[in-house]
C-alpha cells in the first residue's frame, strides 16, 4: 500500500474495502506487503509471503531511509508492525507512535500521531482494520485509531479493555475479530472483542487461568490459542472460548525452561516454542491434561525463551545470543526440518553466525531471507545493526550472513524484532546519544 494509505482510504471512502482486508483470518492473505501484528499473524509464523522487493542480488545494498524518534530510553522492547501504509511501534514511556512507512521530507521523522497509555509499554502493537490494539503496564488494552484523528498530534483511545489488575508486557494477537492478551499478574490469558463493546471500557468475553507471569504474545491456530509462563509451562486453551467467563486449560506442557517473552509458533498442527530448546507440541493436545514434545531441537547450553520461532516452507528458524558450543558469545540462527528429525532430539541442518555478537530478535522471513536484529553481546551500547541469511542455507552446516546494515554504532539494543513490509524493514533500538527509542528503516 503507498504511502498514507489510511488517510486517503478514509479520504476516498474506500475504507471498507481496506478494512475487511485487514481483518482477514490467520493464515488469509493481509493487505499486500504487510505486517500487521507480531509474526506477522496471530500464528506467528514470521513471514510476508507477499513482499518482494528484497532479493539475494539487491541485500547487499541495504541502506537507512530514515529514521523516526519514539519514546524515552529502554524504548526499543516492542516492535514495529506495518499496515495501511504506516509503521507503529510503542515505547516504555507508554506511548505508541505512528510514522508513513515511506518516511518524510528528511532524514528523521517525526510521528503522525502518538497515543498515550497509562503505564510503560514494552509489548508490539496490532493493527485490525481500523484500530491499533495495544497492551499497556497499566492494567490496559488500549484502542487507537489507526488512522489518526484528524490531524491531531495525540488521538484519544477509542476504547479500552480492562484486565483486572493485570500489569501486561504480552502483545496482543488479533484474529477471527477476537484479540489475545496475556496478563503478567495474575496469570490469565484474556480475550476481547476486538471492535470493543460499544462502550468506552470494556470487559474481556473470558480469561483463561494459567500460572506464573504471561508476558510472551499468545499464538493462535487450528483452533487453539497457546501461551507461554515464565514457571516454564505452556498453556492452551479453546480460541473460541469454554462457554463460561474463565477457561481452564484443555492441556497443559511443562518446558525445559522458563518463556521470558518469546511466545510459540503455530504452524499447522503443530506448536513451536523456544527456551532452553526448542519444542514441539501438537496443537489439539495429546488426550491427556500434560502433553510431552513431539520432539526437542538442540540449542545448546545457551539456549533462552526470548525469541519467537519462524517457520518458513518446512523449515524452523530460531535465534540465540550465544553459539551452542559453550563460552563463546557468538549470536547464531539456527535452521530446523519442522517435521522433525525422526528422534527425540534433533540438532539444527544449518547455523547462521555472525562472528561478531549476538542476536536479539525474533526471525523474520521475506522472499527467501531470514533477517535477525542484533545488539552487542558484550551487553555495552556500541553496535546496532541487523544481519540477512539466505533462508535455504548455504549447503555447509555453519553459513555466513549475506549481508549487514548497520543502524547506530552508540545505541543499546533489547531485542525489537524486524517487521518487514511496504518495500521496507523497519526496527527499534535505543538512541544513546539522544536517549531515545529510535525507528529504523531500511529498504535496497
Amino acid at each position: 500500500m503507498t504511502a498514507g494509505g489510511w488517510r486517503k482510504a478514509i479520504a476516498t471512502g474506500a475504507a471498507l474495502s481496506l478494512l475487511a482486508a485487514l481483518s482477514a483470518p490467520a493464515g488469509a492473505a493481509n493487505f499486500p506487503q504487510e505486517w500487521p501484528q507480531f509474526g506477522t499473524t496471530a500464528s506467528h509464523h514470521g513471514v510476508n509471503p507477499s513482499e518482494k522487493a528484497f532479493t539475494r542480488q539487491n541485500i547487499a545494498t541495504l541502506s537507512q531511509a530514515w529514521t523516526g524518534t519514539y519514546g524515552e530510553s529502554a524504548a526499543d522492547e516492542s516492535s514495529p508492525v506495518i499496515a495501511g501504509g504506516d509503521a507503529f511501534i510503542a515505547g516504555f514511556d507508554g506511548r505508541v507512535s505512528a510514522f508513513n512507512v515511506q518516511g518524510c521530507f528528511g532524514a528523521r521523522c517525526d510521528p503522525l500521531w502518538t497515543g498515550q497509555t497509562g503505564g510503560d509499554i514494552t509489548a508490539t502493537p496490532a493493527v485490525w482494520q481500523n484500530e491499533v490494539l495495544v497492551a499497556s503496564a497499566d492494567h490496559n488494552l488500549y484502542a487507537f485509531p489507526a488512522g489518526g484523528c484528524n490531524f491531531e498530534p495525540t488521538c484519544q483511545p477509542l476504547w479500552r479493555g480492562h484486565m483486572k489488575g493485570a500489569v501486561v508486557d504480552s502483545s496482543p494477537a488479533v484474529v477471527n475479530g477476537i484479540v489475545y492478551v496475556g496478563g503478567y499478574s495474575p496469570a490469565r490469558l484474556y480475550a476481547f472483542k476486538a471492535a470493543g463493546c460499544g462502550q468506552p471500557v470494556c470487559q474481556p468475553l473470558w480469561t483463561g487461568t494459567a500460572a506464573g507471569h504471561l508476558v510472551s504474545p499468545p499464538g493462535v491456530g487450528d483452533g487453539t490459542v497457546v501461551i507461554g509462563s515464565d514457571k516454564g509451562r505452556l498453556y492452551a486453551f479453546p480460541a473460541k472460548g469454554c462457554g463460561a467467563a474463565a477457561c481452564a486449560p484443555s492441556w497443559t506442557a511443562k518446558l525445559g525452561g522458563a518463556d521470558d517473552g518469546a511466545g510459540p509458533t503455530v504452524a499447522g498442527d503443530r506448536v513451536y516454542i523456544q527456551t532452553t530448546r526448542l519444542e514441539v507440541f501438537p496443537a489439539g493436545g495429546c488426550g491427556q491434561p500434560t502433553c510431552q514434545p513431539l520432539w526437542a531441537g538442540d540449542l545448546g547450553d545457551e539456549g533462552d525463551g526470548s525469541t519467537t520461532p519462524a517457520v518458513w516452507h518446512g523449515t524452523v528458524f530460531t535465534a540465540t545470543q550465544f553459539t551452542p558450543t559453550p563460552g563463546q558469545n557468538i549470536g547464531v540462527l539456527q535452521a530446523f526440518p519442522a517435521a522433525g528429525c525422526g528422534r527425540a532430539l534433533c540438532e539444527p541442518e544449518w547455523t547462521g553466525v555472525n562472528f561478531a555478537s549476538g542476536f536479539e530478535s525474533s526471525p523474520s522471513i521475506a522472499n527467501g531471507i531470514v533477517f535477525v536484529a542484533k545488539g552487542p553481546a558484550s551487553g555495552f551500547p556500541v553496535d546496532v545493526g541487523m544481519y540477512a541469511f539466505k533462508a535455504g542455507g548455504c549447503a555447509n552446516i555453519v553459513c555466513r550472513p549475506i549481508s549487514f546494515a548497520q543502524a547506530n554504532i552508540d545505541g543499546n539494543y533489547l531485542g525489537s524484532t524486524p517487521a518487514i513490509g511496504d518495500g521496507m524493514i523497519v526496527f527499534g533500538a535505543n538512541d544513546n546519544v539522544t536517549n531515545q527509542g529510535t525507528l529504523y528503516a531500511f529498504m535496497p
